[in-house]
């Protein structure tokens, strides 16, 4: 019994003994692939790691301040449409105000001439050249309010044109078809003295002196007066006593209506359709054609402001489609570099993790390695100690057999002596 636990002892131990040689072959099998495997892993550059992220940083650096500087321009764009709008409107607030002032001045024209030259007078100055001749009421400039008393005192010679001494006598042969004055300037007639301040004169002014000196003949002892009722309070009086010295010398007064009155006579003035208005409208020309040329230059003024304010939007909207175009560019290269980036350090992290779970594999082989060799050693320690019973209990075995053998013999020998006596 001691031999069969003995070899079964023995038997065992070589069957750990075995286990364990294998267990540590196939560590060392598995030791040898991830070794392979470690070394089939290549970790990534890290040179070219290191300088995609430093292009996704810059690219992504790039596109922001791109994308500030867009959004710069586009904050401005509002502001630059509006002060187009604004320009816009300038130009054509000043291009109707010149077309408004310039088609004014075309109509008072317009109506001047229709003064100047209508149906019944105009063939006449035409047979005789004048029909381009300038009416008095062109060559004067009368005080503002006085311009009915003008016409009350002038009345058909206000639309006189200047004329010789010739043509006057033929206008005598064959006079005009309506009531129409010629003036006769004296060429060398010198300058007259200055009109008092109270005159009719004094309240004209006209630069052409041969006009001057007929307004002086026409406008002589025209006075004028605010209230004509203190004056016929005078002129009753000055009847009842003592000729008025004024008065004798012919002396008359006409108010701002263009009611005249003289010592003798009270002349009530309505003015009459084809002169009246004639000196306000040529004022108004006159005054028109300043304000034309402000107006115009206000026009041009605005058009280039128009033009400049284009141009600025122009370039502007230009500079935003150059801005939106660099962005999208910067932004295909963020992501480039993203990506690029992006896929080195995923492959960098793969790498990480299978060399970190190739290590912990590695750990376990050491650790399982180290387990076997205690159980392998284990092993052939029980395997020799078993042997040693083993051999000790054969010894036992074979002496004990041996022993027995000889008892065995003896017994023999010892019943045939008794056979033998027997």
């Amino acid at each position: 019994r001691a031999v069969n636990a003995a070899e079964q002892g023995v038997r065992l131990g070589e069957a750990n003994r075995i286990h364990a040689q294998r267990a540590l072959e196939g560590y060392a099998q598995r030791r040898a692939r991830l070794d392979q495997e470690r070394l089939a892993l290549g970790q990534p550059d890290q040179t070219l790691l290191a300088a995609s992220r430093q292009s996704q940083v810059a690219a992504a650096a790039a596109l922001e301040e791109q994308q500030r500087s867009l959004g710069e321009m586009q904050a401005r764009l509002p502001d630059l449409e509006a002060q187009l709008r604004a320009s816009r409107e300038r130009m054509q607030t000043a291009h109707r105000t010149l077309t408004e002032s310039r088609a004014r001045r075309d109509a008072l024209q317009q109506l001047q001439s229709r003064v100047q030259q209508n149906d019944k007078i105009g063939d006449w100055l035409a047979r005789r050249g004048l029909a381009e001749a300038a009416p008095l009421w062109r060559a004067i400039q009368v005080e503002p309010g006085w311009e009915t008393a003008i016409e009350a005192v002038l009345r058909e010679r206000l639309a006189a044109v200047l004329a010789g001494q010739d043509m006057a006598a033929q206008a005598l042969t064959d006079p005009p078809p309506t009531t129409f004055a010629l003036a006769l300037p004296d060429a060398g007639a010198a300058a007259g003295q200055t009109a008092a301040a109270d005159s009719l004169r004094a309240k004209v002014r006209c630069d052409d002196p041969g006009w001057a000196a007929v307004l002086d003949e026409w406008l002589a002892g025209v006075a004028v007066a605010d209230d004509l009722a203190v004056h016929v309070a005078n002129a009753a009086n000055a009847n009842n006593a003592t000729q008025d010295t004024n008065a004798a010398a012919g002396r008359s007064w006409v108010n701002r209506d263009g009611h005249l009155l003289s010592a003798h006579g009270l002349l009530l003035y309505v003015p009459e359709a084809s002169t009246h208005g004639v000196i306000e409208r040529q004022r108004e020309i006159e005054e028109l054609a300043a304000t034309l040329t402000q107006r115009q230059q206000e026009e041009d003024t605005a058009r280039e402001l128009l033009g400049e304010g284009e141009r600025v939007l122009a370039d502007h909207q230009a500079q935003l489609a150059a801005g939106r175009s660099a962005v999208q560019d910067l932004q295909q290269r963020a992501h480039a570099a993203q990506v690029e980036a992006l896929t080195l350090t995923q492959a960098q992290a793969r790498f990480d993790e299978r060399s970190a779970q190739i290590d912990r594999d590695l750990g376990e082989i050491v650790q399982g390695e180290e387990n076997e060799r205690i159980e392998l050693m284990r092993a052939e320690e029980e395997a020799l100690r078993f042997r040693g019973q083993l051999e000790a209990a054969q010894a036992h075995l074979n002496q004990v057999t041996e022993v027995q053998r000889s008892s065995d013999t003896a017994l023999r020998e010892a019943r045939s002596q008794e056979q033998a006596l027997a």
